[in-house]
């Protein structure tokens, strides 16, 4: 107790947070693209056209904090108010 920082049920049910983009591309070649959930990171850098359409859309959450250019605190928070939702 108070010892995890998250724990998981087997099997993962719920969708996949990325955070860095040479995890698209496995993703997507699993069939997985749908299971993704959020994108931590700058999306200026995300390459996957249908990634791009999915955060267009709002169907992928990002979390993305341009004042926060090396992902250091703001972006270390977003990340631990998403797991937190």
């Amino acid at each position: 107790s108070g010892k995890h920082h998250l724990v998981l049920p087997v099997p993962h049910k719920a969708g996949i947070a990325i955070t860095q983009t040479p995890q698209i591309a496995p993703m997507e070649l699993l069939a997985k693209r749908s299971a993704i959930a959020a994108y931590i990171g700058n999306p200026a850098l995300v390459s996957s056209p249908c990634l791009n359409h999915l955060m267009d859309e709002e169907t992928v959450q990002l979390i993305h904090f341009p004042e926060d250019p090396y992902n250091d605190t703001l972006t270390d928070q977003g990340a631990a108010d998403y797991l937190a939702e």
